[in-house]
């Protein structure tokens, strides 16, 4: 299979690689010191593996010449998307399928719009990888990916994708309740990681005021996408499974979530437009109030 991770940042990179580690064709796309240190060194995965060191190619942008993907990965963060879509045109076939493993459920009506709902592959997966330097990963938290098409893809197409994840090590699975998942993910973010990566906190319903800061979250949350039906199924029982999940993790290894990891960068971008920012601009639109989720934006900002 012909893979290309367009935009290859920390997850991109570890599927990609992982892919490539198991036989697969791969192609990184990533920023030029990213980029250089793979070419020159391989890319170096630490963590939960062990230490591995992964051949494979790596450029900095696409050629005319290309050959179409099989898969293309967004390894880009949600602001970065709607760009990264119109880089990766010279490999887009009548075959290739696009996944979309972003936090948030705006990445695939991009790549709808761009492309057609039937190359479109939604996705989420609790994994956690870092970026310590660059071609160099540090792989903390292992977790299940899943996907589901978004349009009418032929059985044999996705299997033959979830196939190739499992054979790379990655257990996947397909879901056609997969956007049902992205939306719990992204309350999961919306109302307790958020919270992780302003503040560092690792077990969140140890605290009674942070208890009640996820409740109005999760309620603000909740009272948005109800006004807006913008979901087909119930919100609420998503955004309470949610909520009980933090109370009963108990992190084994330090968790800061990606929003975190980026303001310790000094990134001067976030995904959180894409997150409570995202909150706020439905609740605005369907006249709900969202000051809690609005207080939070703009702690991020």
């Amino acid at each position: 299979m012909r893979v290309i991770v367009a935009g290859a940042g920390s997850l991109g990179s570890l599927l990609g690689g992982l892919l490539a580690n198991a036989g697969e064709d791969v192609l990184l796309l990533g920023r030029e010191a990213h980029v250089s240190a793979i070419q020159q060194d391989g890319l170096l995965v630490a963590g939960i593996l062990g230490n591995l060191t992964i051949s494979l190619a790596a450029k900095t942008q696409l050629d005319a010449r290309e050959s179409p993907a099989d898969l293309v990965i967004l390894g880009a963060k949600s602001q970065d998307v709607e760009s990264v879509l119109q880089t990766i045109k010279p490999v887009v076939g009548d075959g290739t399928q696009i996944l979309s493993p972003q936090n948030g459920v705006v990445t695939e009506d991009l790549v709808e719009d761009a492309y057609g709902m039937n190359r479109s592959l939604a996705a989420v997966t609790p994994l956690n990888v870092s970026l310590a330097r660059p071609g160099e990963l540090f792989y903390a938290v292992e977790g299940p990916l899943q996907l589901g098409p978004r349009g009418e893809q032929s059985t044999a197409v996705v299997e033959g994708i979830v196939d190739a994840f499992n054979r790379a090590g990655i257990e996947t699975s397909w879901r056609d309740d997969i956007m049902q998942l992205k939306w719990r993910k992204l309350a999961r973010y919306c109302i307790g990681a958020i919270i992780n990566a302003l503040t560092g906190l690792q077990r969140l319903a140890e605290d009674e005021d942070v208890c009640e800061l996820m409740r109005d979250l999760a309620e603000e949350f909740i009272a948005v996408v109800e006004a807006g039906g913008v979901t087909d199924f119930p919100i609420r029982p998503l955004v309470e499974d949610a909520y009980r999940q933090f109370q009963t993790e108990r992190p084994e290894q330090t968790w800061l979530a990606s929003v975190g990891q980026d303001l310790r960068k000094g990134k001067p971008r976030t995904e959180i437009d894409y997150l409570n920012g995202y909150i706020v601009a439905l609740g605005r639109e369907h006249g709900v109030p969202t000051p809690v989720n609005h207080c939070i934006y703009t702690l991020v900002k």
